[in-house]
């Protein structure tokens, strides 16, 4: 049953009480068990279909690769056409899907079936600010390019050939909304040469960096406690191996691998990698309506996730 059928169900159940009314002088509105069972159909779907809010179906994605084979990752074009079938604008969120042109993860990336490293960025949002969302208008559509994708992925540690691009087209109204998934079929792109990976930001030496003394302190503070916080658990590991917290955290892993991983996190200094922890900006994302409050830029090597950095913009960043 569609929510027009509901709304019609809905206004003849209503008609046939209000005849009932009139032929009877009552004042009381009464329907027979017929048109009462509808009645109460015609209103649950009605708030149901509101409660959806956006529909699979109202939302079209179409996907393409300007060239299907290329030379280079700087050559890599995908272009995405979303359309609106229906009679009304929609208004969703253009983040972390096919509508986000930024260095964000709109591609789900595979070769031979293995999935490609994602190595851009993890923003974090203020759902408030206008630029989050798009509206793609009744009976059009909003076109958009995906370049320069060659820094975004680790096409390098999986070499030329062909690379299979999914597009990730979850949609949603508002954060708290319903997601809506489409299916769109794959496009598959040939590098047939260079696969090298590319700098989203250059690499600079690992250090707390801000300009705004009280927000430097702020980081500071923050990156030592974290270090306190690994170390005692690096120690813990060594200590109690078959703590029950050790199990319902990590249970299942190698307590000598946990151990590493935390040990490294405990010893995170300036000079033993290239990890920024500020209040810059160097992706040149955050401010503006934009509603970016902070990113990490990941940081990849022989296919895995190695490090981050992490940036804040200044206005968001607290100061105590």
């Amino acid at each position: 049953m569609t929510p027009t059928a509901s709304s019609q169900i809905l206004c003849v159940a209503y008609k046939r009480a209000r005849l009932q009314v009139q032929s009877s002088g009552s004042k009381a509105l009464t329907l027979d068990p017929t048109f009462d069972t509808m009645f109460r159909a015609a209103i649950l779907l009605n708030l149901a279909t509101l409660a959806l809010g956006l529909a699979s179906s109202d939302l079209q994605v179409t996907l393409n690769a300007v060239a299907s084979t290329v030379s280079s990752v700087d050559d890599i074009v995908i272009s995405a056409i979303v359309s609106n079938p229906t009679d009304k604008d929609i208004r969703v969120i253009a983040k972390n899907n096919i509508l986000d042109t930024s260095a964000t993860k709109s591609f789900s990336i595979k070769k031979e079936g293995k999935d490609v490293l994602f190595a851009g960025i993890r923003a974090t949002y203020d759902f408030t600010a206008e630029g989050v969302y798009a509206t793609i208008p009744a009976k059009s559509s909003v076109a958009v390019n995906h370049t320069d994708l060659g820094a975004l992925y680790d096409f390098e540690t999986y070499g030329t050939g062909s690379f299979d691009f999914k597009a990730s087209n979850i949609f949603q109204t508002a954060p708290d909304a319903p997601v809506v998934v489409i299916d769109t079929p794959a496009v598959t792109v040939e590098v047939t040469d260079d696969v090298q990976k590319r700098q989203l930001v250059p690499p600079s030496l690992s250090n707390p960096v801000c300009s705004d003394s009280g927000k430097l302190a702020v980081i500071r503070d923050s990156l030592a406690s974290a270090r306190a916080m690994a170390g005692g658990a690096a120690t813990d590991i060594r200590s109690h191996p078959n703590s029950a917290e050790f199990n319902t955290y990590f249970g299942g892993n190698s307590q000598d691998e946990i151990w590493w991983r935390m040990d490294i996190i405990a010893g995170d200094l300036a000079s033993s990698g290239t990890r920024i922890i500020g209040c810059t900006d160097p992706a040149n994302i955050c401010g503006g309506n934009g509603g970016v409050i902070a990113y990490t830029l990941v940081a990849t090597s022989n296919g895995q996730i190695v490090g981050s950095d992490v940036s804040s913009s200044n206005s968001q960043l607290p100061a105590d």
